[in-house]
């Protein structure tokens, strides 16, 4: 009995073991992307786990996503938190907004500005739309300033006339 039994394992993970380790991060991604739209959020989030640990970005971003939304906020923070450390402004994004509001971490304006300045800084459409309201308005500890404001509009003219994308 013993000995069947080790069989079947030994063959349950010859056939199984290649079909599930062989995908790439990519696949991984694309295949929890597709089930974060279908709103399988379960195998969503046991596929971009997956490739998340082996250093995808994206997955860190999807993943980090369903966390904030499900107010697991210090998980979020921290995926967050390795986007960024490999420069992903869609991260340094969500990241700040948990400074601003101190979801996950410390209130911290400052690191705010900090991300989203340098996501700015990559022409990311969404950043460069927030640098223009905090020189226009005086947002996140930032005096107004006309000249700052009229140099992030010139840049977010430039951005969409060009077709970017957020």
């Amino acid at each position: 009995m013993k000995q069947t039994f080790s069989i079947s394992l030994l063959a349950l993970a010859l056939f199984t073991g290649p079909c599930l380790g062989s995908a790439t991060p990519d696949e991984q991604y694309e295949a929890g992307y597709q089930a974060f739209l279908a709103d399988d959020l379960i195998t969503a989030m046991d596929q971009l786990s997956v490739a998340a640990e082996q250093g995808h970005v994206k997955s860190m971003v999807l993943l980090a996503y369903i966390l904030d939304k499900a107010e697991e906020n210090e998980q979020a923070v921290a995926l967050y938190g390795k986007a960024v450390d490999r420069g992903d402004p869609t991260a340094k994004m969500a990241l700040a907004q948990h400074y601003i509001t101190g979801e996950g971490v410390e209130k911290d304006q400052g690191r705010a500005l900090e991300l989203i300045t340098s996501a700015a800084e990559a022409d990311h459409l969404p950043a460069v739309e927030q640098m223009v309201l905090i020189y226009g308005e005086g947002l996140l500890g930032v005096a107004a300033d006309a000249a700052a404001k009229e140099r992030w509009s010139a840049r977010l003219a430039e951005l969409e006339a060009g077709g970017a994308k957020e």
